[in-house]
């Protein structure tokens, strides 16, 4: 209370707010005098609710819908005056109230005997002998009331998600053209200040990024990788340490890329290499070395990553449904090191990573494999990202044990669900295949092999643990 006084004598007001309070007293004072007249013209009889107004009972109606409507209005006001913590609270206040009252009202409804009790018990069709939809009614509203929780919560939380993005932008040094704008109440008024100085301090000291980006070869999805400290450790020490996610976009001829001429070949490896590149562009990717066989690209999260090869794969579904070429993906996150490369003093991986993708590429020829994960890979990705994956083996990358997981979603629907559904059976054979209990393993992947022929890696399993029974 002593919050929402505090809000009511503010001698710094605004006069919109002065006018609503003045309205808002204008319109239910009359309306608190004159609400008689509602209640004399709404009769419950029987069980049945007949409603004859007024005049006047009119006139008090439509002035406590414009009392309620300009309270509501204050209400919001008072609440964007607020600090966080206590608009979280004030703003879940009424809810709490409303819903206490409605289940203590519930509660003794069915023992009122009043016509307007009786109108309601016939409504809701609750007595005495019928408990049961009593507590229905209680589960129903108390659903409600969390769900209208949740949908408070959605959006008194929205300025901190546009704050998340802001603090993000300015952490990797993207300074934004105008001012950043976070709405919510007042404190959220004074954060939004308080980055827009920063943004404009960056703007004014960022002449490092400026500068090198005219006099070097750097994309902005670079620019936007390596952040201001990035670019100043580069211009310093001429290298820079960051955690990242590598894809290896591998491309390899399909069945019938024999029948194309040599020239044919080289366009349609070209041409879908261009393709690539507005895609990799598209979720803050860039492109560290074209190969023969390929594209690398480097990215600041794996989730990104993750979805730019979906994307590519998406683009790739005609030309391997025609079996002309395929696509096979790499992605491992781990520290890289980017420095000058080449007498361009472009900015490349300068780290030995890519010693890490020859040996996870044979691992992924070997099993027959589309889309090879790392445990790296999989431990970046936010809490609630969505991705089909199995455990397919380990493998040892710089002395260091590392899992590898197959991506399900890349397969046509048939497969992924046959796949999905064998995961656990999967994962189980291919632990007791790690563990030696070669005779228990065998069993699963003979079961797994009769489920889905087409499944590579467990007819490989399949047979090297016979091999392994055969000694």
């Amino acid at each position: 209370m002593h919050t929402f006084f505090k809000f009511a004598k503010n001698k710094n007001m605004k006069t919109s707010t002065k006018i609503f309070i003045g309205l808002f007293l204008i319109t239910l004072i009359p309306a608190l005098i004159m609400g008689r007249e509602i209640f004399k013209g709404i009769v419950f009889n029987d069980g049945n609710i007949s409603v004859n107004l007024s005049v006047q009972g009119i006139i008090a109606l439509v002035l406590l819908i414009l009392a309620m409507i300009l309270g509501l209005i204050l209400y919001i006001k008072f609440i964007l005056s607020l600090s966080f913590e206590k608009v979280i609270f004030f703003s879940s206040l009424p809810l709490i109230v409303i819903y206490g009252i409605m289940m203590f009202l519930l509660a003794d409804l069915a023992s009122l005997d009043t016509e307007f009790a009786n109108t309601i018990k016939n409504l809701l069709n609750i007595s005495v002998t019928n408990e049961y939809n009593t507590i229905l009614w209680a589960i129903l509203i108390t659903l409600v009331f969390i769900l209208l929780l949740y949908i408070n919560y959605l959006i008194i939380c929205k300025p901190m998600r546009k704050m998340e993005k802001i603090i993000l932008r300015l952490g990797d040094g993207v300074t934004g053209k105008s001012n950043f704008t976070i709405g919510g109440s007042k404190q959220f008024k004074n954060i939004e200040h308080g980055l827009n100085k920063i943004n404009n301090s960056y703007k004014k000291e960022g002449f490092v990024v400026q500068n090198y980006n005219k006099n070097k070869n750097i994309s902005k999805q670079l620019l936007k990788f390596l952040g201001k400290d990035g670019l100043e450790s580069l211009e310093r020490e001429n290298k820079f340490d960051k955690f990242a996610s590598i894809v290896f976009f591998k491309l390899e001829q399909g069945a019938n890329f024999d029948d194309s001429s040599l020239q044919d070949k080289f366009q349609i490896f070209n041409s879908y290499k261009n393709k690539m590149y507005p895609l990799i562009k598209k979720y803050n990717g860039f492109i560290d070395r074209l190969i023969d066989d390929g594209v690398i690209a480097v990215f600041p999260r794996s989730n990104l990553a993750i979805e730019c090869a979906h994307s590519i794969f998406h683009l790739f579904k005609e030309r391997e449904r025609s079996g002309i070429l395929k696509l096979k993906v790499i992605i491992h996150s781990a520290n890289i090191e980017l420095g000058f490369s080449g007498d361009d003093k472009n900015i490349k991986i300068i780290s030995n990573i890519y010693k890490n993708f020859e040996t996870l590429s044979k691992i992924l020829n070997f099993m027959n494999i589309k889309f090879l994960i790392t445990k790296d890979a999989l431990d970046d990705l936010p809490i609630d990202f969505k991705l089909d994956y199995r455990l397919i083996g380990h493998i040892n990358l710089n002395e260091k044990n590392v899992e590898l997981f197959d991506d399900l979603s890349v397969y046509s629907r048939d497969k992924s669900i046959k796949l999905y559904k064998d995961k656990r059976l999967f994962e189980k054979a291919v632990l007791l295949y790690d563990e030696n209990e070669f005779q228990k393993a065998i069993y699963y992947f003979e079961q797994l092999v009769k489920n889905c022929p087409d499944d590579y890696p467990a007819y490989i399993y399949f047979n090297k643990t016979k091999e392994k029974l055969a000694i």
